[in-house]
């Protein structure tokens, strides 16, 4: 639970000043609530074993460069409509 609410905390204060770096965390929930259409489902997605990537939990996989790379092609993949 700590994680989400410092997820959420991250997620508002790099919405107020996008001069700070941006993390991977706060970069992919960005894009999975404007995927899922909620901050709250997409900390839900974020933290749950997804199917499409292998059974993974995509908040495990965006700790590195590759496993990132993966969560933001499905996410991409989610918003145009390709599920293959």
């Amino acid at each position: 639970m700590l994680s989400v609410v410092s997820g959420a905390l991250s997620l508002a204060l790099y919405r107020e000043d996008r001069s700070m770096p941006e993390t991977p965390y706060a970069k992919a929930l960005e894009h999975a609530a404007n995927v899922f259409g909620s901050q709250r489902l997409a900390e839900d997605w974020l933290s749950k074993p997804c199917t499409y990537l292998d059974g993974q939990v995509p908040l495990e996989l965006i700790d590195n460069a590759q496993g990132f790379k993966l969560v933001e092609d499905y996410l991409t993949r989610v918003e145009l409509g390709v599920y293959q």
